[in-house]
C-alpha cells in the first residue's frame, strides 16, 4: 500500500532560480481564464471580499483576484511554488500570505468570506477530499467553490479518484444553495470541468 507521504512526493515541480509567476499569461489558457471568470462572477454574487485559495500553485489566480479588489490568502503544498508567490507579491507590493503544507495538516484560524479550491482535491485520497469539503464550510462565512476535472483518474498518475456527478452530489449536495455546472472546452484536449458551489 502506498503511504500518504509517498503520494505527496509525486507532487513536485522544478522551477528556474528566481522564478516569478505571470498571472496574465493564464488568461490566454481557456481553462484558466474560465476559472478566473467563474470565480469573479460567483464572488460578486455572494458579495465576498476575502478569499482563501486552497491549492494556490504560484498564486497566479490570487493576484488576478487581487487586481479586482479581493483580499486573497493561499495554501500551497509545494514550498517552491509558495516561495514564487511570495516573490511576486513582494515585487508588486501586494499584501499576500500563503501557508505551506498539506491542507489537512495546517491550522486555519482565520475566517474568509469564500473558499476556492480549483483542480486540487482530485490529487488527494477521496477520504481526505471529503474531509476538506467539511473543513471548507467551516472556514468560509459565505460560500465555497470547488472545481474538479472530468477525467478518469487512471489516465493521470497524479489523480487519486475520478469525480462523477453522483460522487460530487454525495460530497456537497446537502449544503445550502448547492449548484453544479459542467464546462467543456471544445476543440481542445483539456478535460472538462465540474464547478461546484454552495453557501454556508
Amino acid at each position: 500500500m502506498i503511504s500518504r507521504e509517498d503520494r505527496l512526493m509525486v507532487h513536485s515541480v522544478e522551477l528556474p532560480p528566481g522564478y516569478i509567476p505571470s498571472p496574465e499569461r493564464h488568461l490566454l489558457n481557456v481553462r484558466d481564464s474560465t476559472h478566473v471568470n467563474r470565480a469573479v462572477k460567483w464572488l460578486e454574487s455572494i458579495k465576498a471580499k476575502t478569499v482563501l485559495d486552497v491549492g494556490c500553485y504560484d498564486g497566479w489566480l490570487d493576484f488576478l483576484l487581487d487586481s479586482k479588489g479581493y483580499k486573497v490568502s493561499g495554501i500551497e503544498l509545494i514550498p517552491e511554488l509558495a516561495a514564487a508567490a511570495r516573490r511576486y507579491a513582494e515585487r508588486n507590493f501586494i499584501n499576500y500570505s500563503v501557508q505551506v503544507g498539506y491542507v489537512l495538516d495546517l491550522e486555519v484560524t482565520n475566517k474568509y468570506d469564500a473558499v476556492l479550491c480549483f483542480e486540487t482535491l482530485e490529487h488527494m485520497p477521496l477520504e481526505d477530499a471529503q474531509e476538506c469539503s467539511r473543513r471548507f464550510s467551516k472556514w468560509a462565512t459565505k460560500g465555497v467553490m470547488v472545481s474538479l476535472p472530468d477525467q478518469d483518474h487512471h489516465l493521470n498518475s497524479q489523480h487519486l479518484f475520478t469525480p462523477t456527478e453522483e460522487l460530487i452530489k454525495g460530497m456537497w449536495g446537502s449544503f445550502p444553495e448547492y449548484a453544479l455546472e459542467y464546462v467543456p472546452y471544445p476543440g481542445t484536449p483539456i478535460p472538462s470541468n465540474w464547478f461546484i458551489s454552495h453557501r454556508v
